[in-house]
């Protein structure tokens, strides 16, 4: 009778063992089916990032010539144009800003124009170079900081702030003035973008603290009319359009506005983006914002128009599971459509400050530091 006993409970032991290994498989196959699901689910959102190591100090701008040959950077006291797949150096730009805010190529890729200012007297300062020779070719002095540039359609006229108010063209061949066009209700200018055909210019800026977007015909220099910028609450502290650009197609703009938010404990960083939708004759519409919890330092559009790369940082708290305080830099890749984030990128660096994509939006790039 022991010995039955004894069999009994030895098969009953097996019979348990082989019930465990089955819900051990069972749940290692649903596992792998979740992991799998999850990993075509996520596979088209995400992009292969690729880093290196420059040699300029603080990269705040970045831009990407329409060939795709060239990618120039910009920072303190520096302009490189390099590779825009593997990095190597082409040209090193003695350039004479200081800080560099802005860069633009012309249409056909053999001009890049320089902006920005110097932080000891305040002045602005514009050139232009040669992308073959690495020479330069005009410069000049301006008032104020230069903070944004853009050619026009036919690679004629360069097209920039050059007071609070005044929106200067010059002839890029001799960079003599040709005319110039006092915005209607902005009275600190912050940020330009030229549509891609070259037909509508849109100005960004504040109007006694209160954000603003022009619209003028860049061909008549009529203006058009203001788009809707919302106001966000008296306790928000907005600095104006940081960044404007057109989709390729030229039937969205976006706007990049950095906030900060007043609290009992401190002002709070963050931005805000607003796209407005042209695709309907006649009609322009606000259809999506988008909040992003921590500071945005740059904006930039894929080549083909549906990816918005957006740059900067955030603090690090005990609250989000890292023993780390200090800031962390960050990279979202946005869909323009629907304004939805397809992926955020956690650097290796206390803050990204640029990001571009390259000509076939295979791959995205970002600097910081």
């Amino acid at each position: 009778m022991g010995g039955r006993q004894y069999f009994r409970q030895i098969k009953n032991m097996n019979k348990r063992v082989a019930s465990l290994h089955r819900a051990c498989w069972a749940k290692t196959i649903v596992v792998l089916v979740i992991s799998l699901f999850c990993q075509l689910l996520f596979a088209q959102s995400r992009l292969p990032v690729k880093w290196w190591k420059p040699t300029l100090s603080n990269i705040y701008v970045s831009s990407l010539s329409p060939s795709g040959l060239y990618q120039a950077l910009g920072g303190d006291a520096g302009v490189q144009i390099v590779s825009p797949t593997s990095g190597s150096i082409l040209k090193n730009l003695q350039t004479s800003v200081l800080t560099v805010r802005c860069l633009a190529f012309s249409p056909d890729s053999l001009h890049l124009a320089v902006g920005g200012f110097n932080p000891y007297s305040g002045a602005g300062r514009l050139e232009l170079w040669n992308t073959a020779t690495g020479q330069i070719e005009h410069e000049i002095t301006t008032a104020s900081s230069v903070s944004s540039l853009s050619f026009s359609s036919d690679g004629n006229q360069l097209i920039y702030p050059s007071n609070p108010n005044l929106i200067q063209f010059l002839n890029v061949a001799t960079f003599n003035p040709i005319t110039s066009l006092k915005t209607h209700a902005v009275t600190t200018l912050t940020s330009i973008a030229l549509s891609p055909d070259g037909s509508t210019l849109a100005i960004g800026g504040l109007k006694q603290n209160s954000p603003v977007v022009e619209l003028w015909n860049s061909n008549s220099l009529l203006y058009i009319q203001d788009l809707d910028v919302p106001f966000l609450g008296p306790f928000t502290l907005d600095y104006g359009p940081r960044t404007l650009a057109f989709t390729p197609d030229g039937k969205t703009l976006v706007n990049l506005e950095s906030l900060s938010q007043m609290g009992l404990f401190g002002n709070t960083a963050y931005c805000y983006l607003e796209f407005w939708d042209f695709s309907t004759p006649g009609k322009i519409r606000s259809y999506q914002s988008y909040g992003y919890g921590c500071e945005a330092t740059s904006m930039t559009l894929s080549q083909d128009g549906n990816l918005l790369g957006l740059t900067g940082y955030y603090y690090l708290t005990e609250s989000e599971g890292r023993i780390i305080y200090g800031s962390v830099g960050v990279a979202d890749l946005i869909r323009i459509s629907d304004a939805s984030t397809t992926a955020r990128l956690v650097t290796n660096t206390t803050s990204s400050n640029a990001i571009w994509f390259s000509k076939d939006g295979s791959t995205v790039y970002s600097s910081g530091y």
